[in-house]
């Protein structure tokens, strides 16, 4: 159980990383952007094929990981503005992931 958490948590920063360099593109230089979204693919490719061949290794925590990662990235850097009030989206931010902690220990099996 701590490897699967340590993986998907992994995968949640790589796919909040992608989400912030797509949203962020116009700021960065082609050609690093370019050779970041490679090197991200390649990373993504072979955590895909290990897990296909891995018979212990759980893809739903992978791409469940990628996804949470990615979504929230998204939404916090396409909404964040130099007006933004910082505690405020601190909360909220810290008040989703308590209830999708709390709600992810619910529902799993007694």
């Amino acid at each position: 159980m701590t490897s699967l958490v340590r993986m998907s948590n992994i995968v949640k920063m790589f796919g909040a990383f992608t989400a912030v360099m797509f949203v962020r593109r116009s700021q960065i230089d082609p050609g690093a952007w370019q050779r970041t979204m490679q090197s991200l693919g390649t990373f993504f490719a072979i955590n895909l094929m290990f897990g296909l061949t891995q018979r212990s290794t759980d893809l739903s925590a992978h791409f469940g990981g990628l996804a949470v990662g990615f979504v929230g990235a998204f939404v916090l850097a396409k909404t964040a503005s130099p007006s933004a009030r910082p505690l405020l989206r601190a909360l909220v931010v810290a008040i989703a992931g308590l209830g999708t902690a709390f709600g992810g220990l619910y529902v799993l099996p007694r």
